[in-house]
């Protein structure tokens, strides 16, 4: 009995470690080509089918991975226009933007890079 048991846990335990996002990847690479009037519609559109935290910053950051170029030399993130660009702190500012809309918990953590 409690070798079923032990077994039953591990198999749960693996379940819980191997998320499955291609639903959650697919939804989100789905709006990369729509136009939206506002962020708000943006960032709803993105997270309103899903129902796990962890599936809503997986949608925003593969949306933003896939919308966005990254250029070191500026930044216009813009998400709503046709072709965004941003350097680090660009894309990380717009990913904590729509995280805050969509009502999930993000900060920014700044550092700075010290090349020899």
């Amino acid at each position: 009995m409690r070798l079923i048991i032990v077994f039953l846990v591990i198999l749960s335990f693996k379940r819980c470690l191997s998320q499955d996002f291609s639903r959650v990847d697919s939804l989100a690479l789905s709006k990369v080509s729509l136009k939206f009037k506002s962020v708000d519609t943006l960032v709803h559109s993105l997270v309103t089918e899903l129902i796990t935290d962890e599936d809503k910053y997986r949608a925003i950051f593969t949306y933003l991975s896939e919308k966005m170029t990254y250029d070191r030399g500026g930044s216009t993130t813009n998400i709503l226009k046709n072709k965004p660009i941003g350097n680090c702190s660009g894309i990380s500012n717009q990913y904590k933007e729509l995280c805050l809309l969509a009502g999930l918990k993000c900060d920014v953590i700044l550092g700075k890079v010290i090349q020899p």
